[in-house]
C-alpha cells in the first residue's frame, strides 16, 4: 500500500472502546478511488461514506460487500 495515511481514522473508536466492535477506515468515494493499491493489497476494506457501503480490494478493483 503506497499511502497508508489515507487509511488513518482520526475519529474516536467509540465502539471498540465499549467492547461492541470495531470501525474500519472511512473514506469518501473520491478518496477510495485515489488510493494506489496493487495485487499485494488484496483484502483491504474501507467504509465508503459517499455510498454508505463497505468495499474491499480484490487485487484489481474495489468490490462492494453485499450485506444480507
Amino acid at each position: 500500500m503506497s499511502d497508508q495515511s489515507q487509511f488513518y481514522n482520526p475519529q474516536p473508536d467509540r465502539m471498540a472502546l465499549s467492547g461492541v466492535g470495531f470501525i474500519i477506515p472511512r473514506l469518501t468515494t473520491t478518496q477510495r478511488l485515489s488510493v494506489s493499491l496493487s495485487t499485494n493489497d488484496v483484502g483491504i476494506q474501507v467504509y465508503d461514506t459517499t455510498v454508505g457501503g463497505i468495499f474491499f480490494w480484490d487485487g484489481t478493483t474495489w468490490a462492494q460487500v453485499e450485506v444480507v
